[in-house]
């Protein structure tokens, strides 16, 4: 063998290691979107809320790799029963000995109300790629609670997401909602626990 084709034959077999190692360097975890292929924006709604007449979704839009910002909105009907006395013009009834009776008996009244909530938040994905991991985020809105009204509020929520192909996304979290102003009111509700189980896709 020449001299010229062992100075080949030995720097192909030191180049194969790093060659090697580099491309492991390249290749993403299954389910990691690439940087070039991450997902600007999200769309999301919980689907499973639909059984118990609870919705919610949520817009969200990459602002840089650790922070996003969006607005969500969620929904709830409530059905109440009021047990309230009939009005003086109810039936009136003669008893035996002559006397005149009004019917008082209370009666129930079903009510039918919903909760309406709509914020803006913005949340922190301390690992740097939105969409993805851990997020902890602050926001702030409006309540409407049945039967009292509607109050401004803020908050705080913590998310564990994920993009588990290039469109396909899960997020899961809670947080809770202070409301402002319920001091002043008939009722003494001030903290809302917030949960969140949505699936979206991103684009």
């Amino acid at each position: 063998m020449s001299r010229r084709h062992t100075f080949a034959l030995a720097l192909v077999v030191l180049l194969l290691p790093a060659t090697h190692v580099a491309a492991q360097n390249w290749v993403l975890p299954a389910g990691t979107p690439s940087s070039t292929s991450a997902p600007s924006q999200v769309i999301s709604a919980n689907p499973f809320g639909l059984l118990i007449e609870l919705f919610n979704s949520e817009y969200e839009i990459r602002g840089s790799d650790h922070v996003t910002f969006g607005a969500g909105a969620s929904t709830a009907r409530f059905t109440s029963y009021d047990d309230r006395v009939p009005p003086p013009s109810s039936p009136m009834t003669v008893d035996s000995n002559g006397s005149t009776m009004t019917d008082t008996t209370s009666y129930a009244v079903e009510r039918r109300d919903r909760y309406v909530n709509g914020d803006v938040f913005v949340r922190y994905y301390p690992g740097g790629q939105a969409f993805q991991g851990y997020s902890f985020g602050v926001k702030a809105g409006l309540t409407r609670i049945p039967n009292h009204g509607s109050f401004l509020g803020v908050g705080f929520d913590a998310h564990q997401s994920w993009m588990l192909n290039e469109h396909f996304y899960l997020g899961i979290g809670g947080g809770l909602k202070r409301l402002l102003g319920t001091d002043d009111r008939a009722f003494d509700l001030k903290l809302i626990p917030t949960l969140r189980t949505n699936i979206g896709i991103g684009f």
